[in-house]
């Protein structure tokens, strides 16, 4: 028969209540890092412009600072320009005329476009000539 005391009981519930808060709100830390969030134009000129975006396998998408574009996209090269319209970041091109609205997280960037379910995906890397 084990006899506690009312002043460790009350110590134990409060270190116990720390404890749970502590275990609770790791998640919550954790998963607000991996949050994406809308780049302004300020914002796309500092972290995607001078930049690769890149799926890393299927296409790549070089946003020189003149206001071309460089894409590689299954082996196939094509230049055009990009220009920021109301916080979105155009594609002028051949195969494009689009404008996306661009979301980060961390190095992880999606450029979604209206009125479709999935972005463009990819990572943000430095520019490495080849």
């Amino acid at each position: 028969m084990f006899i506690i005391e009312a002043g460790c009981k009350k110590k134990s519930a409060i270190g116990l209540s720390i404890i749970a808060l502590i275990f609770y709100t790791l998640p919550v830390m954790a998963d607000t890092s991996s949050e994406f969030y809308r780049l302004k134009k300020k914002d796309i000129l500092a972290h995607i412009i001078g930049k690769v975006v890149t799926d890393e396998t299927h296409w790549s998408d070089y946003y020189r600072k003149d206001g071309t574009v460089l894409t590689l996209s299954m082996g196939t090269e094509e230049t055009g320009k990009w220009l920021i319209k109301n916080d979105e970041l155009c594609i002028i091109s051949k195969s494009a005329n689009e404008c996306y609205t661009v979301w980060q997280s961390g190095n992880q960037v999606e450029l979604r476009l209206a009125g479709t379910d999935y972005p463009y995906a990819g990572v943000i890397k430095d520019y490495k000539e080849h």
